[in-house]
This record gives structure tokens, C-alpha cells and sequence, in this order.
């Protein structure tokens, strides 16, 4: 699956340095359980009102905002969607860097 968004090159222009959080943010929302609630590329279950991520990055919020409410939604007004802090940083910091380039059809 991960494989398959990296190839369809709906990640946007990256660093070699932002590839390789890419590809580990992309792995993270397969396997962290994202998908439960959110879809990515047709991929997952839109559940409990929560946003397609295909395109996300689109919005222009940046890594720092997307870290940020991975980390703690609330902080957002979302009670819903459950805190990642468990993750780490770096974990998180990879997940906003995917959600940031996640900005192609």
C-alpha cells in the first residue's frame, strides 16, 4: 500500500531528507491505526466524520501544524480523534511530514 502512494507520486516534491520521513510517515498512517477512521487514496474507513488524507497538505498548514495536532488534537477542538504523543517525536514528526506532502490527486 505504502509502496503504491510513493509510486503514484502523490507526495508532492520533497528533500532526500523529507523522502525518507515520507515513506516512514506513510508506513506510520497504514499501520497506527489512521486508517480505522481516515482514508488515504481510497484506503482506509471514513469513520466518525474524519477527513479523506489524500490531499490534506493542500491546505498549506505546514509540518509544525500537522505535528502539532497529531500530538495532541484537542489542543484543536477534536475530542475525538485520540492522542499519538505514544509515537515520539520523531514518529510524529514523520507523520506530519507525510500529511504535509500529501497533496496530489
Amino acid at each position: 500500500m505504502v509502496e503504491q502512494w510513493l509510486r503514484d507520486g502523490a507526495l508532492g516534491e520533497n528533500t532526500d531528507e523529507d523522502e525518507q520521513a515520507v515513506r516512514t510517515g506513510a508506513e506510520l498512517v497504514a499501520e497506527s491505526g489512521r486508517l480505522n477512521c481516515h482514508q488515504y487514496r481510497g484506503v482506509g474507513s471514513p469513520n466518525l466524520g474524519a477527513p479523506d488524507l489524500t490531499q490534506i497538505g493542500a491546505q498549506g498548514r505546514g509540518v509544525d501544524y500537522f505535528q502539532r495536532y497529531v500530538t495532541n488534537p484537542r489542543e484543536f477542538g477534536n475530542s475525538v480523534m485520540p492522542q499519538y504523543q505514544s509515537l515520539g517525536a520523531e514518529s510524529l514528526r514523520a507523520i506530519a511530514v507525510f500529511l504535509d506532502a500529501s497533496r496530489n490527486p
